[in-house]
């Protein structure tokens, strides 16, 4: 049986780390102009984009680039065009620009190991595949020489007209092929450094067969894989300078819209979603953690977040509950690594930007589902960690709010993450459930309420 005295059970020492802080919009009026800006690209991107299908992206509003293996090609220039997300490397949507009076915002619909969800890049946003792209297969160049009796052009793509002229060869000059058009009638060579095309009918192939096992080369002809593309692992960063206006938040907000959990990396990270979330990059340093380290801010709106951070496992579960972790973002690739670990922002360093990306995503009828406003308002309780000592010579399970378990061995000093917060603490046997009758210890005012106020003043015990 489980001791009872209510002073021995369990031991607990804070350790700071964070606070309560309120996502309170700020008090001084927006920019009219700026805001209207801002309404305007939600509701075309809306309007562009409703049809959207799974592993599909969308350019929402200007102004969106995205980066694709070579060879393969998409349109993807203006509000409505589509792109499938497994042509895709990287998608990066560029922030508000008061003068060209545009606000970047694409829409991605990726199938997470089945699951569907939708990510919105709103305002600037970087997302970069992590995914090992696929080794090109070797091409054996195969000998050829150009015809003996006239110059031969060569061309920028694989036809005669409406393409430009990049080099005339002179009559029996070798060349090297390496690959087709998808017709066959026009060899593309490597050439000090370039990649001109040849017409068949202008050169003499030493050995055709081998020819004949060239690749085609020829611009949009790869069929793009199947599958979310970067969606599924990828570096997040966002400009390191506020946007214009509090309204054009950088921002990325993902929604899950399954039976079970959407499961993302960024970076080595994963991040199991079911619900609402917004991610933040504070775009400032982080003292003492080295040179380009900052704060990746994850916002819970609804739902459940779990991740690990360094080796402490992550579970979000209330709206307002916010991670705060260090980002290596060296080279301009944010990523979260395995020696991530937790940090205690200032309130207007991502609170805001979170709300309002939060109330953007609601307001622009892209989600999977309705997301109620009254969310983004949510109080917002950073993590910080706890120390709890179990002082008994077997082991035991520490119940937060009756769902969250922290198991102890016998005589064991543990530190975890916790959100701030008022919280209930129940002590249970190994293996027995909270709440259970028969081994657990008292849900009373010692094991009820810890409180951390703005000012981080440990508050001690509080009543039910």
């Amino acid at each position: 049986m489980l001791h009872r005295r209510k002073p021995h059970i369990l031991t607990l020492t804070l350790v700071l780390a964070s606070a309560i802080l309120a996502a309170a919009l700020p008090a001084a009026a927006q920019d009219d102009a700026c805001a209207a800006l801002v309404e305007s690209a939600l509701a075309a991107a809306a309007s562009a984009c409703a049809d959207l299908e799974a592993d599909q992206a969308c350019y929402g509003s200007p102004s969106v680039a995205v980066e694709t293996p070579e060879n393969l090609s998409v349109v993807f220039e203006k509000p409505g065009d589509t792109a499938a997300l497994g042509a895709l490397q990287a998608v990066v949507s560029a922030p508000l620009d008061p003068d060209a009076e545009t606000w970047g915002l694409a829409v991605l619909r990726p199938i997470l190991e089945g699951q569907p969800a939708v990510f919105l890049l709103m305002g600037g946003v970087s997302m970069k595949s992590l995914a090992t792209a696929e080794a090109a297969p070797e091409v054996t160049p195969v000998a050829a020489t150009t015809v003996g009796n006239t110059n031969v052009n060569l061309r920028n793509a694989p036809s005669a007209t409406n393409t430009t002229v990049v080099a005339t060869l002179a009559p029996n000059t070798p060349i090297n092929l390496i690959g087709v058009n998808a017709a066959g009638d026009w060899y593309q060579l490597e050439r000090e450094g370039s990649k001109p095309w040849v017409w068949k009918q202008l050169i003499v192939i030493n050995d055709p067969e081998a020819a004949a096992r060239l690749p085609v080369t020829e611009p949009g002809t790869i069929t793009a894989p199947p599958g979310p593309g970067p969606a599924a692992a990828f570096t997040f960063n966002t400009p390191s300078t506020p946007p214009a206006c509090d309204a054009a938040a950088n921002a990325l907000v993902v929604q899950s819209g399954g039976t079970e959990p959407a499961s993302f990396k960024i970076g080595e990270t994963a991040i199991n979603l079911d619900g609402t979330a917004v991610f933040v990059h504070s775009g400032d340093s982080v003292p003492g953690e080295g040179v380009g380290a900052s704060l990746l801010i994850v916002f819970l709106v609804e739902g459940r977040l779990d991740t690990v951070v360094g080796d402490m496992d992550i579970a979000l579960r209330e709206p307002g509950e916010t991670l705060s972790v260090t980002l290596d973002v060296t080279g301009g690739e944010g990523r979260l690594g395995a020696d991530a670990g937790l940090m205690t922002p200032d309130a207007d360093q991502a609170a805001p930007g979170a709300a309002y990306a939060c109330r953007n995503a609601a307001a622009s009828g892209l989600l999977l589902r309705e997301l109620d406003p009254a969310d983004c308002a949510a109080e917002t309780a950073y993590l910080y960690t706890i120390t709890a000592a179990n002082d008994l010579d077997y082991p035991v399970v520490l119940w937060i709010d009756g769902e969250i378990a922290v198991p102890f061995d016998a005589m064991e000093t543990k530190t975890f993450p916790i959100a701030g917060g008022r919280h209930d603490f129940q002590v249970c046997n190994e293996g027995v459930e909270a709440g259970s009758e028969t081994g657990c210890g008292e849900t009373d005012p010692y094991n009820t309420g810890r409180l951390i106020d703005e000012n981080k003043t440990w508050l001690g015990w509080l009543p039910q």
